[in-house]
């Protein structure tokens, strides 16, 4: 299980068990500078993500996309800041 919801206040709970676990760290740790990832709900088209989602007062979100940038993208993306 690897659930990702949205609270009104702008913040996101992400609910993961061993198997939800072990899937995040893998797709974290392939990512090298340049790359993303795209991790969805199975009605979005993928299977990274589970859809059932336990808390029903929350906003589901069925896709999150991931990059890695570098120094210099980063420093282009946020002024050098």
């Amino acid at each position: 299980m690897l659930t990702i919801e949205y609270q009104p206040d702008n913040s996101i709970e992400i609910t993961v068990d061993a198997d939800g676990l072990a899937t995040l760290l893998a797709h974290l740790t392939s990512l090298v500078p340049g790359d993303h990832v795209h991790l969805l709900t199975p009605s979005w088209g993928g299977e990274e993500l589970t859809e059932v989602f336990p808390r029903p007062e929350l906003e589901p979100i069925h896709k999150v996309t991931i990059q890695l940038v570098d120094e210099a993208e980063k420093a282009r993306m946020f002024g050098g800041r």
